[in-house]
């Protein structure tokens, strides 16, 4: 199954793509925020993805991330679950595209903790 993984920000937003087969990930693309969802859509719909994963932090971020996911939530009929985000970015700064790196760390570690559960 392929997931998609994201990583909101403010200004920008990273996504990853992955597989629950083999528990891999990797960086996708980084678009501005304002175009995110419209690019979301499109993504899932051209990969067939089968979840999406939204990395949240806590506080105000937090807060801001969760109600992306919500609104995302409203349009998709793909699940939207949100995945602890703790330092994605710093893992990430390494990578030329950091916030799609955070949504493809984000997402891996999503894959690690539940490939027991995923059918």
């Amino acid at each position: 199954m392929k997931v998609l993984g994201i990583d909101w920000g403010e200004k920008h937003t990273g996504l990853g793509l992955g597989w629950t087969d083999t528990g891999l990930s990797q960086p996708l693309t980084t678009v501005d925020t304002g175009k995110a969802i419209a690019k979301i859509l499109s993504v899932c719909l051209a990969e067939s993805v089968a979840k999406i994963i939204i990395g949240v932090s806590e506080g105000e971020s937090g807060r801001k991330a969760r109600a992306f996911a919500a609104g995302l939530q409203d349009k998709t009929q793909i699940a939207v679950e949100l995945a602890d985000e703790t330092l994605s970015s710093v893992q990430a700064k390494p990578f030329r595209q950091d916030h799609a790196a955070a949504a493809a760390i984000i997402l891996e570690l999503w894959l690690d903790e539940h490939r027991h559960n995923i059918v």
